[in-house]
């Protein structure tokens, strides 16, 4: 008796295995879809001739800003920044509750959630 026991609870664990296996694949439908992060084309207007430049920057996506304490930290592009640090050649200035602030010393250009 106590071999056939074992032999059915081998046999559904043996059958319940691959189910284990995929749970690992679920996608989690809450996170957000990343754009392509390589480049993206914006327009500058070019302040000494006036005409308005199509210009190649690397894209940076903001997924979220979170409020630690006396501080605000924003994710952006998969990694975490405060403000005062760098990022692509630009400075976070402001983080503010659905948006982020960069400058550099050409322009100044806000990311916000889910863009």
């Amino acid at each position: 008796m106590l071999l056939k026991y074992k032999k059915f609870c081998l046999l559904i664990v043996t059958l319940l295995l691959p189910w284990q296996v995929n749970a690992d694949k679920i996608h989690d439908p809450t996170k957000p879809q990343l754009k392509s992060l390589t480049s993206q084309t914006v327009s500058k207007t070019n302040t000494i001739t006036g005409q308005v430049e199509k210009v190649s920057m690397p894209a940076m996506t903001l997924q979220g800003i979170m409020d630690r304490r006396d501080t605000k930290i924003a994710i952006i592009s998969d990694q975490i920044y405060a403000k005062g640090d760098k990022i692509n050649g630009y400075i976070i200035s402001q983080i503010n509750h659905d948006n982020v602030v960069l400058v550099n010393s050409e322009t100044q250009r806000r990311l916000y959630i889910y863009e």
